[in-house]
């Protein structure tokens, strides 16, 4: 792209490939280039703290609702029931 670096003035051979950046310093001519016309800098996103979730995740586990249907309850329960028997048979008798 460029025959010497702007930055360190590396010369690049001639004869060879263009390169995206210098070998010499890593100066990237693409940003060097938007640098140059004045094009605003990719913006950083805001990292999402794990303060912010841990509320959120505990307050959906200990959540109890105010009115439980009937075949819920007992659906858990079947299953509670039924589990272990599931797990064992399967490693078992397979």
């Amino acid at each position: 792209m460029f025959p010497k670096c702007p930055k360190c003035g590396y010369e690049h051979p001639s004869g060879t490939a263009p390169v995206e950046q210098c070998p010499s310093c890593g100066l990237v001519f693409r940003k060097y280039l938007q640098a140059l016309a004045g094009a605003p800098a990719r913006a950083e996103a805001e990292p999402v703290g794990a303060d912010e979730e841990k509320p959120k995740l505990l307050a959906r586990l200990v959540y109890v609702p105010d009115e439980v249907e009937s075949w819920r309850v007992w659906t858990g329960a079947a299953l509670l029931w039924e589990a272990p028997g599931l797990v064992f048979s399967t490693l078992f008798f397979c």
